[in-house]
C-alpha cells in the first residue's frame, strides 16, 4: 500500500534529501607566558562543531543541523603533571604540581538526544546555550615511590534560547543535557624496586 504525501510533506522530503555543500572555518589561537621554570599562565580560544544528520521523528525523517562551539579559556599551571614517583624517587612529573583554569563556551544549535512522543530515541537542535567551567587539579609525592593526584571540575550550563521546534517547548530546558554539574578524580601511582632488576608498579584511579 502506497500512501500519497501532501504537497507540504513532499517539499519537506525534498529538502531533507537535497544535496548540500558546507564549508566551515574553525579558528584556534593560544598564548602562554612562562613566569619561571615551573610556572606559566595561558589563554586559549578555539571553535569546534559537530556535523548534522538525519533523525526519525515518529513516522517522519527530518534533518538536524550541525552545532558549533566557541570557547575561551584562561589558566595557570605550576609544575609538570604526571607521576613524580619512581623506584629512585623521581619520575616523569614534578613532586608537586597544581593547575587551575576557567573557561566559557558559547554553544549554538545544541544537538541533544531525547525520547520522542512515542518513546523512541531521536536527536534535535534544542537551541543556544552557554557553559562556564572551572577546574582544579594537582599532584604530590607523599613518600618515596608514592605519588597522589586529584582533580575536580564544576560546570554551570544554561540553555538561553530554547528551540520551539518538534514539540521541545513542552520540555522544561534549563541545563544543557548530558553536561555533568560536577566531577572529580583521585589517583595514586606507586613504584618500588624489589631487587633482582625487578620493579613493582601499582596504579589506581
Amino acid at each position: 500500500v502506497t500512501t500519497a504525501l501532501s504537497p507540504s510533506m513532499s517539499m519537506l522530503r525534498a529538502d531533507i534529501t537535497a544535496h548540500r555543500t558546507e564549508v566551515d572555518f574553525l579558528p584556534s589561537v593560544a598564548l602562554h607566558a612562562e613566569l619561571s621554570d615551573a610556572a606559566l599562565i595561558y589563554s586559549r580560544y578555539q571553535q569546534g562543531f559537530r556535523p548534522g544528520g538525519l533523525a526519525i521523528e515518529s513516522d517522519f525523517v527530518r534533518r538536524f543541523r550541525n552545532d558549533r562551539t566557541a570557547t575561551w579559556e584562561i589558566g595557570a599551571r605550576y609544575g609538570r603533571a604526571g607521576s613524580g614517583a619512581s623506584a629512585q624517587g623521581a619520575g616523569s612529573g614534578d613532586p608537586f604540581s597544581l593547575a587551575v583554569s576557567l573557561s566559557h563556551t558559547d554553544w549554538r544549535d545544541i544537538q541533544a538526544d531525547y525520547i520522542d512522543l512515542i518513546g523512541l530515541p531521536t536527536t534535535a537542535n534544542i537551541g543556544n546555550g552557554h557553559i562556564w567551567t572551572a577546574t582544579l587539579s594537582g599532584g604530590v609525592t607523599v613518600a618515596k615511590g608514592l605519588h597522589l593526584e586529584g582533580a575536580v571540575v564544576y560546570n554551570y550550563s544554561r540553555v538561553d534560547q530554547p528551540s520551539l521546534s518538534f514539540g521541545l517547548a513542552l520540555v522544561r530546558l534549563d541545563e544543557v543535557p548530558n553536561i555533568a554539574s560536577a566531577g572529580g578524580r583521585l589517583g595514586f601511582d606507586y613504584v618500588r624496586g624489589i631487587g633482582g632488576g625487578l620493579t613493582l608498579t601499582a596504579r589506581g584511579w
